[in-house]
């Protein structure tokens, strides 16, 4: 049962501190008919000589392994596209090469996989903080339609990641837009899961999120970021507006559109130098058409859409401190 050959995809930039780990829970799996392609983003710093050298304490792993290198920096969705060129696979797993999965991940999930002849497998996840884990359960989010309909909404997970694809399902004609480096799995995984014909779930947390990496591709926030964010929308509403059953998603891509412009906000406040911070948040106000209706009397939500309307930044923005630190002391 075990002798298909699966491809796990790995994009390396900047993660010379998290690389070892990674590595060597890939070369480490129970189930050995693996290939792996590491995809070398032009990083700057020696995440690809500490790949190396852990790859010597896999012998038997060496001849699966290959290392393309970009000449220039392109991003992840672009790594992403590269290493899935190189694929051989009958199927296919993403890692980003700051996580890492379990050690029986690939075995689990490719028993699982085949046992009820999906064409994906979503599994669950645990969240590594420096101090904590955090299991994230993956239930059964219900019919095709139902799944995509959370992703659009941005209700469910959209990560690539917590997945294994039988190949057929990356190779029509749906991939990872380049220069979307924020927001790219979004932009991906509900126009991959529409394509899909069977999803089925598993709730095991079989891969590893690390949350305290603060070079990862989606930790850096700039104006390149908030680009990123509003085309990876774009791109899902232009590919579901143009179906023929259109209708049936309307809803969830007015509710993704909105939640997505409420996140921003949130980011932009907490997480922007003050002098930048009017300049994107005028940018999410023009480019979103928002409205404070549909939402509850007090809602949070509903007031901070009504400051960013009025341009009244200051208020916005000590509303979502006040929020933010409400939930922080919760937490403690």
């Amino acid at each position: 049962m075990m002798t298909e050959l699966i491809s796990i995809l790995v994009p390396i930039y900047g993660v010379e501190k998290y690389i070892e780990r990674c590595s060597r829970s890939l070369f480490g799996q129970t189930y050995f008919n693996i290939e792996y392609i590491f995809v070398d983003d032009c990083t700057k710093d020696n995440s690809i000589g500490i790949l190396k050298k852990v790859l010597m304490d896999y012998p038997l792993r060496a001849k699966k392994v290959k290392i393309v290198s970009h000449s220039t920096n392109r991003g992840l969705s672009a790594a992403r596209n590269t290493a899935l060129t190189h694929a051989e696979g009958a199927y296919i797993m993403h890692v980003d090469s700051d996580d890492y999965l379990s050690e029986c991940a690939v075995e689990t999930a490719y028993k699982k996989i085949i046992c009820c002849n999906a064409d994906v497998l979503v599994f669950g996840i645990n969240l590594i903080f420096e101090n904590k884990i955090v299991r994230l359960h993956q239930y059964d989010e219900g019919t095709k339609e139902d799944y995509v309909k959370k992703l659009i909404a941005r209700k469910s997970l959209s990560c690539v990641w917590n997945k294994m694809y039988k190949r057929d399902v990356l190779f029509k004609g749906i991939s990872s837009i380049e220069g979307i480096n924020m927001g790219e799995d979004y932009a991906l995984s509900p126009r991959l899961m529409y394509n899909a014909s069977k999803i089925i779930y598993l709730d095991e947390p079989l891969y590893n999120y690390v949350q305290y990496n603060s070079m990862a591709y989606t930790k850096v926030f700039t104006e390149k970021s908030l680009y990123s964010l509003i085309q990876a929308e774009k791109t899902v509403r232009d590919f579901f507006e143009n179906l023929n059953d259109a209708i049936l998603y309307k809803d969830a891509l007015v509710c993704g559109r909105l939640n997505l412009a409420i996140d921003l906000l949130k980011s932009i406040c907490l997480y922007t130098p003050k002098q930048q911070r009017a300049h994107f948040l005028n940018k999410v106000v023009t480019t979103f058409n928002l409205k404070e209706n549909g939402f509850s009397a007090f809602s949070l939500n509903k007031y901070m859409v009504l400051f960013a309307q009025k341009r009244m930044y200051v208020l916005l923005y000590m509303l979502v401190s006040l929020g933010y630190m409400v939930k922080k002391w919760m937490k403690h």
